[in-house]
């Protein structure tokens, strides 16, 4: 039985929307299609802009655009600097594209993703983190490029990748073992030894160094929510859409184990008596494992949903 819910499982390469197979989810209404959250910030987001003009690599650093144009000049791109945020909206009646040979490009600020910290004194290195993409909502009426509001191509990247993981942190180094202590000394007696001088003792072991942090989970695609009307929705099955999972955080070292202390000196001879022999010398363990690769975040997920109408309330 065919979804009506696209479902956008991972590739490697980005696909056009109606590459990707499904159909969209008709739906009687624009609040139907919203989650009650993102609606009502929505209905909330003071009155929207008449013109949003995207030149050059143009910053957002709202959770809510709302405009009745958003003008995107040749070879431009809109950067979301809300990467925190739970959601992302991007509301509009028309998104408007000079020409279909330039490309154009919607992506989220580059996030990155803490690595973590290294263990001190034996402790094990801190894993890597993760980030999480926001979800984005699109709530476009219709695409048009220069004179034509009924374009079938348009040349519009969705570039909404996973966050690489960060790395694990490096094992902390074990405590080098400390030296044996020196043998007591000889004594004499009047005319003869009374004891010999004392072996050292044995140097004491080096301690184990600290396991290596696991990496972080690569985060996960951007998932993406597309709803317009029937014309809309198909003129967004054109775009390219790259919401492949982040690649995991790398491994931390282990720590370096601690060195075996030296063995204690032999305690000094006499006149009559001779001096000990030095200690054995401690060990050294072997190094604790390192950490663990982080795994590959999975790709997002792209709905496609058609309403009879847009139209947004303030």
């Amino acid at each position: 039985m065919r979804l009506h819910r696209l479902l956008l499982l991972s590739t490697l390469f980005a696909l056009p929307a109606h590459a990707q197979d499904e159909l969209p989810k008709s739906l009687p209404s624009l609040d139907a299609a919203l989650p009650a959250e993102v609606r009502l910030l929505l209905a909330n987001t003071s009155r929207r802009q008449t013109l949003f003009p995207v030149n050059g690599s143009e910053p957002f650093a709202g959770a809510i655009l709302k405009a009745d144009v958003i003008s995107f000049s040749a070879d431009s791109e809109l950067v979301l600097g809300a990467t925190s945020a739970p959601f992302v909206v991007i509301a509009a009646n028309d998104v408007k594209f000079p020409d279909t040979t330039s490309s154009y490009r919607i992506r989220f600020e580059a996030p990155t993703a803490a690595n973590g910290a290294d263990g001190t004194d034996g402790a094990a290195g801190g894993g890597g983190a993760s980030v999480a993409l926001p979800h984005v909502y699109f709530v476009v009426d219709h695409f048009s490029v220069g004179d034509d509001a009924t374009p079938r191509l348009i040349n519009l990247a969705l570039k909404f990748r996973g966050v690489a993981g960060g790395d694990g942190g490096r094992g902390g180094a074990g405590a080098d073992g400390r030296a044996g202590e020196r043998g007591h000394r000889g004594s004499d007696g009047p005319f003869s030894c009374r004891r010999g001088g004392g072996d050292g003792s044995r140097g004491e072991d080096g301690k184990i160094g600290g396991r290596g942090g696991d990496g972080g989970r690569g985060g996960d695609g951007g998932n993406v929510t597309f709803i317009s009307t029937a014309r809309g929705v198909g003129q967004f099955s054109y775009a390219s859409i790259q919401n492949q999972g982040g690649s995991g955080g790398g491994n931390g070292l282990a720590g370096r184990s601690g060195k075996g202390g030296n063995g204690g000196p032999g305690g000094h001879g006499s006149r009559f008596c001779h001096g000990g022999h030095g200690g054995e010398a401690g060990t050294s363990p072997a190094n604790a494992p390192a950490g663990t690769d982080g795994a590959r975040g999975t790709k997002g997920m792209v709905e496609l949903m058609s309403v009879p109408t847009t139209a947004l309330a303030g």
